[in-house]
């Protein structure tokens, strides 16, 4: 009788071990499915700009591929400027030749998204991922 008490409570701590572990593992893919990044890239020269938006998982959703010619303007703003206890916020815009496509990056990370636009005019090669704030 002993062992099947033994038997019983092995098996419960077994199955709780394997739910907890299992709506842990579901909680971090749905936490990495919310994220968003977008990675840009140049090849340099007169080469092709590479734009991609991904989940935090690495599956692409949205990528768009043009020269360095297609690009009319490209713009960086201040959402929302950065303070002593907070980072700001920016978003950078491309508008494209064809004049339908705007392609945009929301961030915290300034740094790099000021030199997306003059690294591109002036056909410096780069490779920036950024991750992207609602």
């Amino acid at each position: 009788m002993g062992c099947k008490i033994v038997k019983n409570k092995t098996l419960i701590i077994t199955i709780s071990v394997i739910v907890i572990i299992l709506v842990s593992l579901i909680g971090f893919a749905g936490f990495k499915m919310k994220q968003v990044f977008t990675n840009i890239s140049f090849e340099g020269g007169n080469g092709k700009c590479f734009y991609v938006v991904k989940n935090g998982l690495g599956y692409a959703f949205y990528s768009k591929t043009f020269g360095r010619s297609e690009l009319m303007q490209c713009s960086l703003e201040t959402v929302t400027p950065a303070t002593h206890k907070t980072k700001g916020t920016y978003e950078l815009y491309m508008h494209l030749l064809n004049g339908q496509d705007v392609l945009k990056i929301k961030t915290q990370d300034n740094d790099n998204l000021k030199n997306v636009c003059s690294n591109i005019i002036k056909g410096k090669p780069f490779y920036y991922e950024f991750k992207i704030v609602k």
